[in-house]
């Protein structure tokens, strides 16, 4: 049986100079998620934010249905990595505007560590993680490129299973970006009720310290 249950959606995206070489494909891969999700059964609003030394709000909850398509007036690669406060306010604006009975699926997607932040810190990112993840329900889906995005994103708390590393290539950002449509898809079904492929079975099934993200992720590559 299916719930009436409302989905928000949060798509992080880095707009750092670094993502200049896949800016075009985290443009359609952000487009081609907007389509999916459309697709789903069940209510869901989209928060999208993109960041590089400042934080930007582009979408603020807005109906999916609404979402218009990305372009590149609006993204476009630029300053550097502050990673820490785009994902601390997201959480914490998140946390303030859902309602109980909500599901929260937050996807970060960003080729580089932290190197600029002003406002939250490595502990005040942390803490909100659990907080959202662990003690509210949020599903969070963390894609690094340039790094050891399994390590780093552990530290910060995020599950293993929803963690994976990518190439920083136009192949890896259209890939990584399709991994986060199969998650957010997945997790979205088994909390409404909606139908599951096998595969989708498998990802929610899988536990905690699985690497069934890059599973995924490698068949999409």
């Amino acid at each position: 049986m299916k719930k009436s249950t409302k989905t928000n959606l949060y798509f992080v995206a880095d707009r750092s100079g670094s993502m200049e070489n896949m800016a075009k494909e985290v443009i359609g891969g952000f487009n081609s998620f907007v389509k999916s999700q459309k697709e789903q059964p069940g209510e869901a609003n989209l928060t999208y934010v993109q960041f590089d030394s400042a934080y930007e709000v582009i979408h603020d909850a807005v109906p999916i249905s609404d979402v218009p398509k990305l372009t590149s007036k609006v993204y476009s690669a630029r300053g550097m990595t502050a990673l820490y406060d785009a994902v601390g306010k997201i959480i914490t604006d998140g946390i303030a505007k859902s309602k109980p009975g909500d599901v929260n699926i937050l996807n970060i997607i960003t080729d580089g560590e932290e190197n600029s932040s002003k406002i939250y810190t490595y502990e005040a990112v942390k803490a909100l993680i659990n907080l959202a993840q662990d003690k509210l329900g949020w599903e969070i889906v963390f894609l690094g490129a340039n790094m050891d995005a399994r390590s780093y994103g552990m530290n910060l708390g995020i599950k293993a299973k929803n963690i994976a590393t990518f190439d920083a290539s136009s192949v890896g950002a259209t890939a990584a970006i399709n991994t986060m449509n199969f998650a957010s898809t997945s997790y979205r079904g088994m909390l409404t009720g909606a139908a599951l492929t096998h595969d989708m079975e498998v990802f929610i099934k899988s536990s905690h310290t699985s690497s069934a993200l890059d599973d995924v992720y490698k068949k999409c590559n």
